[in-house]
């Protein structure tokens, strides 16, 4: 504890700041032993003092516990606890947890999916101009999950996430540029498509790295080319997008 306190002295010092309130060092401190910075690893202890934060009101705090019992880093896995810790941060509008309640609920991680909760979380990250919200609803109107299919409200939303920026705007443009090559919500538009997939793609989106290579390999709406088509496969193959090593993997065979 007294090496980590000092690390993060250190750390303070370096940057001409004081050391936050005890709620928040506390989280500093559990993150300092959760990631090893400086220390060995100490999950126990990383969640001693983010329950001591939390307690005092770290919304930080809350948030990382909710995600380790998501994950079962560190303690058992309880998808009950995390929903706890997650609604709490969420109760004092911060926008992280926000979106993370959403995320959680639109695809299980307290335990089910809950549709109308997720979209209820997401809109009031919204009320954020929290991007990532704004492009998950989208999918949820795109494919009419806890909604009515609506393509109309899903460009409404991906737009609307794309002109925000932030994390979910890549996303969104991946998002639409499938909407724009397949004309549903607006009119076909391969153009479009492929542009918003290559700023999708350069901007580290896997699905669109993965989409825009495949199109290159078989030039469908864009010039063949199996070398660039290679690399952006390749790229989303690292980040550990299994379609794009088939993709590479069957192009192999067809060689042979």
């Amino acid at each position: 504890m007294t090496k980590a306190l000092a690390l993060l002295k250190t750390v303070a010092a370096a940057n001409h700041a004081e050391l936050s309130p005890v709620w928040d060092t506390s989280c500093d401190l559990g993150q300092v032993y959760e990631a090893g910075l400086g220390v060995p690893v100490d999950l126990p202890q990383a969640v001693s003092l983010y329950k001591i934060a939390a307690e005092n009101g770290s919304t930080r705090s809350m948030l990382n516990l909710a995600k380790l019992y998501v994950n079962g880093t560190g303690v058992d896995k309880d998808p009950a606890t995390a929903m706890r810790y997650a609604e709490k941060a969420a109760s004092f509008d911060s926008v992280t947890a926000l979106y993370f309640c959403g995320y959680s609920y639109q695809f299980g991680k307290f335990g089910k999916i809950d549709y109308p909760r997720a979209i209820e979380f997401y809109k009031r990250a919204i009320g954020h101009s929290e991007s990532r919200a704004m492009n998950n609803l989208g999918c949820l109107y795109q494919h009419g999950q806890g909604v009515p299919q609506n393509y109309l409200e899903a460009v409404k939303w991906y737009e609307a996430a794309i002109k925000a920026g932030g994390k979910g705007a890549k996303n969104a443009k991946s998002n639409m540029a499938h909407l724009c090559l397949t004309g549903r919500g607006v009119p076909l538009d391969v153009a479009k498509g492929i542009k918003l997939l290559r700023e999708a793609a350069d901007e580290g989106d896997v699905i669109a790295e993965r989409e825009l290579g495949s199109r290159l390999m078989e030039g469908r709406g864009v010039s063949k080319n199996t070398t660039e088509g290679t690399q952006w496969l390749n790229k989303a193959a690292r980040a550990g997008d299994a379609k794009s090593q088939k993709i590479l993997d069957d192009s192999l065979k067809m060689l042979h």
